[in-house]
């Protein structure tokens, strides 16, 4: 009863106290039989509760009591595979070609000569079979020692993870943990019966299960991924029909479960949108993001609530600014699927807005607010007609820096070279951007480059510059 509910130290305690109590059997050979099967049973359940020194006492009484037992024997040999798989060896050919397997085939033949129909010698050839990558056999020792002990689980949970490891065997891995579970109601094979029946897509029935097994044992890390993968499916499944209390109640539980799992908050973002809780939705869609990047439901998701974010910051809350940055970030993740024009436009709209409003302040002579509504206009769309925004930013900065600092001129200055740039790619005249350009430098200080800079224009122009402007450039140098 103890090992059925997980306590799994009571119950080696337990069988210790059953192998002290059997000294007093009448038949001495009987009681040293019971003796070193209990020692063993407590031996393998110290080992399932990690208590190493427990177990290693337990495998020595018994060994002590009789060493040529075939329970010690097969015991033994079983130790033998535990230590094979300790030490890093893994693949089936490894493990056949271990030194260690021969010792091991050699304990269970002597086993077999003493006593041929024990379930642990079948049992235990069953589990190196598996190993080794023996499927018939393992299959057909494993059953032998169901059919001499079906009430007793190894066997039933060792067939069990034979078909489990296969991914074309859901149903016959299903069929022996159900068999299993109704023979013996080990909650181990309960486990194994739900991640079948997961494994054949049956994930309402393996839900129960997963429920039924937890019950018994809330603290199997395995168990609770597993429950934690199914909830998360049946969510998915559901995942715009259902009501967004529905869907938060589930993702709490998988949370609960698994405190990682992506798809828990893909439920509660799916739940915050229901709620017109948009923010809240994109904040969880980008953690999901993070943990299943470029999944394309998720980024039309993502992109879908951005786009209804910003109409709620603009519609709703008056908020036009920060409404603008998150339809910037929707352009720049929207997938095909999720048309953009319409933000777009907008976009668009809010820009030549901003340059008219920047134009208008540089005229009403206010260059410092001016400059704050060119880099905006920079940020939203900075590759859009480029010689004008430059230019009309040089110009801010350069009236709104009265005292000839630095920083601020030589930022002017590169405003000024990258709009006189696209002036000359579009074909037409850089006068402008050269004038403030030449009087950028003399404030800096930089008379002989200005002075070469404007050489440089006037012999290039010629007859062909606007004659107010080559005017005014000559002046600035003294010529």
């Amino acid at each position: 009863l103890a090992r059925a509910d997980g306590r799994l130290g009571r119950a080696a305690d337990l069988a210790r106290q059953a192998a002290a109590q059997a000294v007093d059997l009448p038949d001495g050979e009987t009681a040293r039989g019971y003796r070193v099967q209990l020692h063993l049973d407590a031996s393998r359940l110290a080992r399932m509760h990690g208590d190493e020194d427990l177990a290693k006492r337990d495998y020595e009484a018994a060994r002590a009591l009789a060493p040529e037992h075939p329970y010690v024997l097969c015991f033994e040999a079983s130790l033998l595979l535990a230590e094979v798989l300790g030490s890093g060896v893994t693949t089936p050919p490894e493990i056949a070609d271990d030194p260690r397997a021969e010792r091991a085939s050699a304990l269970l033949d002597r086993a077999e000569e003493i006593a041929p129909g024990l379930y642990e010698l079948h049992w235990t050839r069953g589990e190196w079979a598996r190993a080794t990558g023996r499927l018939m056999a393992a299959e057909k020792a494993l059953r032998t020692a169901i059919d001499l002990e079906p009430r007793r689980p190894e066997a039933w949970t060792s067939r069990a993870d034979l078909w489990l490891a296969r991914a074309d065997a859901a149903d016959t891995a299903e069929r022996v943990a159900r068999d299993g579970v109704r023979l013996t109601g080990e909650a181990g094979l309960r486990f194994r019966l739900a991640l079948a029946l997961t494994a054949g897509g049956k994930i309402d029935e393996a839900r129960q299960h997963y429920e039924a097994y937890l019950a018994v044992r809330p603290d199997d890390p395995e168990a609770r991924a597993g429950l934690a993968t199914v909830l998360a499916a049946v969510g998915y499944r559901q995942l715009y029909q259902s009501t967004p209390e529905v869907l938060d109640r589930l993702a709490d539980r998988i949370l609960e479960l698994d405190p990682e799992n992506p798809k828990a908050l893909l439920m509660k973002a799916v739940a915050a949108r229901g709620r017109h809780e948009l923010l809240d939705a994109v904040l969880l869609l980008e953690m999901v993001r993070e943990q299943i990047p470029g999944d394309p439901e998720i980024e039309q998701l993502y992109a879908e609530s951005l786009r209804d974010r910003g109409w709620q910051l603009r519609l709703q809350e008056n908020r036009p600014e920060a409404s603008l940055d998150v339809f910037l970030r929707f352009v720049e993740v929207a997938p095909p699927a999720v048309p953009t024009d319409a933000v777009e436009n907008l976009i668009l709209q809010d820009w030549r807005r901003k340059l008219e409003d920047a134009r208008d302040l540089l005229v009403a002579g206010d260059p410092a607010a001016a400059v704050e509504k060119l880099r905006r206009c920079r940020q939203i769309r900075p590759g859009a007609e480029p010689a004008a925004v430059d230019y009309f930013l040089g110009l801010a900065l350069f009236q709104a820096t009265a005292d000839d600092a630095e920083e601020p001129l030589r930022e002017a200055l590169s405003c000024f070279e990258a709009a006189a740039a696209a002036q000359v790619e579009a074909g037409g005249d850089p006068g402008l951007a050269v004038l403030y350009r030449v009087r950028t430098l003399l404030r800096l200080g930089e008379s002989e480059p200005a002075a070469a800079l404007a050489d440089s224009y006037l012999e290039s122009v010629g007859e062909g510059g606007d004659p107010d402007t080559v005017d005014r450039i000559r002046r600035a140098i003294g010529r």
